[in-house]
Order: structure tokens, then C-alpha cells, then sequence
């Protein structure tokens, strides 16, 4: 299996590395690159620390590139201990990494925060583990509580994961289900559901919050002002 550059370089990077983890920082992206700049921003600050790296991974959809970027570092990079996944219009708070790390935790889960409230991101466990096709319910954002808790399931845009927890899981991590006429899971949750049957738990962290946003094509307006200013 041919290596890629990234991955060489990722491993160069994890034997010199001195923490006891090393966390990839992975992004996937739609086929146009788009992605908030203020993650990109952030990202960019991460990828200065000695224990994380930044793998964005273009692709059509973001479970195919969830699934990618876990199958080259499983596949290329042993050094890594984490994933912290991030959507590309996801902008987590600067200390997630640290954060998430301190729990210890084999899946952590940051609350999205969109125009001031929580309604799709987090449902809480309450007793077995629920089936997957009841309704969703959602965890408002005055509501959440101080302590991290445990969650039935949850939607990705800023979520940490144990190397462990896909070790231990069979491939695929990420599918969207579909019954005749409509999905009935989405991939967000079927992870919830596989890697609780592989038996790990799957937490809130609500003090770290992330805010989502709609990513823009930032170059393009940058050209329509120009054009503009010019035409002017």
C-alpha cells in the first residue's frame, strides 16, 4: 500500500512528539474546500503543538471523509491516540483539545451552539440505550447541565474518539440507513449506536461549546467585490 506524504509526515511528527498522546485533528470537507476561516484559523494553531496534526480530506459527503481520514492514520499512523473530529463550519472553543483530553473519556461530544440554542445536537441517555427510529430530543441550550453526561446520541460537528473505540469497532464506522422511502439513521448515529455496542460510552462535555455556522466560498465573493470595484 503505497504511504502517503501526510502520513509520513504525521509519523515523523508522532516519534518526536514527548506527550503520552497525539491527537489528529481530522476535517472533512465537501469537493469544493470550503471551510469557516476561523477554523481554518484555529486549525492552523493546532497544527503548531507537538502532540496534534490537521488532516483535511475533501470527499463527497462528510461520513466518507470521517471514514477516510480513520482509515489511513488505523492504517499508517500508530502513533496517533485520538481523533478529534471537526465539520468544516464547525468553530469549537480554542481549549477543546486540552479539554477533551482531561476527561479521559473514549467519546466526548461538544455541544453545537447555533443562533443560541441546542436542538438537534445532543440527545441525553435515559436508562437502555433507545432505538434508533424514535423521535429525536434534543437538549435545549438553557438546559444543559454543568457536568459532563451521558448521551443516547449525537450529531458530529466537534467530537473526540479514543484510537481504541475504531480498533474495537468493524468497519463500516459511519452509514446512513435508509428504509423504503426515507433515512432512518444518519451516520452520526449509527457511530452512536456501533460504538456503544462495542461497549463505549459516549459523553457530553457541555462547558465546551461549538458554535456552527453555514460555510461560505470565500474566495468567490472576494472576486465579485473585485470585479465590482474594478467595474465601478
Amino acid at each position: 500500500m503505497e504511504i502517503s506524504a501526510k502520513s509520513i509526515l504525521a509519523n515523523s511528527k508522532g516519534h518526536r512528539n514527548t506527550k503520552d498522546h497525539f491527537v489528529c485533528v481530522g476535517v472533512p470537507m465537501a469537493c469544493d474546500n470550503l471551510a469557516d476561516f476561523r477554523l481554518v484559523m484555529m486549525t492552523d494553531r493546532l497544527a503548531m503543538r507537538e502532540d496534534a496534526f490537521v488532516f483535511y480530506k475533501p470527499t463527497k459527503f462528510a461520513a466518507q471523509g470521517r471514514d477516510a481520514i480513520v482509515h489511513e492514520v488505523l492504517q499508517n499512523i500508530p502513533t496517533v491516540t485520538h481523533f478529534l473530529f471537526l465539520d468544516s463550519d464547525s468553530i469549537p472553543e480554542e481549549i477543546v483539545l486540552d479539554k477533551m483530553l482531561g476527561y479521559d473519556i473514549s467519546v466526548g461530544v461538544c455541544p453545537i451552539v447555533q443562533k443560541g440554542h441546542i436542538n438537534w445536537n445532543v440527545m441525553a441517555k435515559n436508562g437502555q440505550l433507545k432505538h434508533r427510529l424514535e423521535k429525536f430530543e434534543g437538549i435545549s441550550f438553557i438546559e444543559l447541565p454543568a457536568e459532563p453526561f451521558l448521551l443516547n446520541t449525537y450529531g458530529f460537528g466537534c467530537v473526540m474518539v479514543k484510537r481504541e473505540v475504531f480498533m474495537k469497532m468493524e468497519w463500516p464506522y459511519f452509514k446512513d440507513v435508509f428504509v423504503p422511502g426515507r433515512r432512518a439513521i444518519g451516520q452520526d448515529t449509527y457511530f452512536a449506536d456501533k460504538s456503544a455496542e462495542a461497549g463505549f460510552e459516549s459523553w457530553c462535555v457541555p462547558e465546551i461549546q461549538c458554535e456552527h455556522n453555514k460555510a461560505v466560498p470565500l474566495l468567490e465573493i472576494a472576486r465579485t467585490i473585485y470585479k465590482e470595484q474594478n467595474n465601478a
